[in-house]
C-alpha cells in the first residue's frame, strides 16, 4: 500500500492564487457589465469610468473586450468622446490592430464636434502622413484651432512648427518668444531652448 503523496506548500499557494485570479476576473467582468448598464441608462459618471478603463487598462484585462464593444457602439452613435478614444486605440494599437486610417477617421468625426484633443491628434497624423496624405498646412490649421481652445499639447505642437519651420515660416527663438508674449502666453523662464516651453495658464489672445 502506497502512502498518499504530499502536496507541497508552493503548489497549494499557486492553486490558491489561480483561484483568486479567476474570482477577481469574474468580479471585474461583472463590474464592467454593471458600468455599461449604468452608462446606457444615461449615467455620465459610469461612461467616464468606462472610458478611463479603456484608456489605462491592460487590453488583456477581464472585461476589456466587452468595454471595447460598448465603445464601438457609442462611436457609431457619433459620441465624440468615444470617437476620440477609439481613434487613440487604433493609433496606439491598444486592444486593436494599429490602423492610422481608422484612427484619422475617428479623430475627424470627433473634431467635427469641436473636440480640441481630436483636432490635435488629427493634426499629428497630417503632419506625418499617417493614415492621411501628409499635409503640413492642414496640420497647422488643426493645431491652431485646438490651440485657440487652450489645448496645451496643440500649443506646444504649434510652437514646434514655428520653431522648426515645418509647414510655416520658421521663427527664431527670440521671435518665437515675442510671438508668444504678444498672445499673452505665460512662458517658463530659462527653458527657451525647448520649442515646447508654454505653461498651463496660457490665456490665448488673438492679435
Amino acid at each position: 500500500m502506497h502512502a498518499p503523496r504530499r502536496v507541497s506548500g508552493a503548489v497549494v499557494i499557486a492553486i490558491c492564487a489561480l483561484l483568486l485570479a479567476c474570482e477577481i476576473s469574474v468580479a471585474q467582468s461583472q463590474d464592467i457589465a454593471g458600468l455599461i448598464s449604468r452608462a446606457d441608462a444615461g449615467e455620465a459618471a459610469a461612461a467616464q469610468q468606462l472610458l478611463k478603463f479603456l484608456l489605462h487598462a491592460d487590453p488583456a484585462a477581464p472585461g476589456f473586450d466587452v468595454a471595447l464593444a460598448w465603445l464601438r457602439v457609442q462611436a457609431e452613435r457619433d459620441e465624440p468622446h468615444a470617437e476620440l478614444l477609439l481613434g487613440y486605440l487604433y493609433e496606439h494599437r491598444r486592444g486593436l490592430p494599429q490602423d492610422y486610417t481608422k484612427a484619422a477617421a475617428n479623430y475627424q468625426a470627433a473634431a467635427l464636434h469641436d473636440d480640441h484633443s481630436a483636432r490635435n491628434n488629427l493634426a499629428f497624423l497630417y503632419q506625418r502622413g499617417l493614415g492621411v496624405p501628409r499635409d503640413p498646412q492642414r496640420a497647422y490649421e488643426l493645431y491652431l484651432a485646438a490651440a485657440q481652445q487652450n489645448d496645451i499639447s496643440a500649443l506646444c505642437n504649434l510652437a514646434t512648427m514655428y520653431y522648426t519651420g515645418s509647414g510655416v515660416a520658421r521663427m527664431t527663438r527670440r521671435r518665437l518668444g515675442g510671438f508668444a508674449l504678444r498672445r499673452n502666453w505665460e512662458m517658463r523662464r530659462g527653458n527657451m531652448t525647448s520649442p515646447c516651453f508654454m505653461r498651463k495658464r496660457l490665456g490665448w489672445v488673438q492679435t
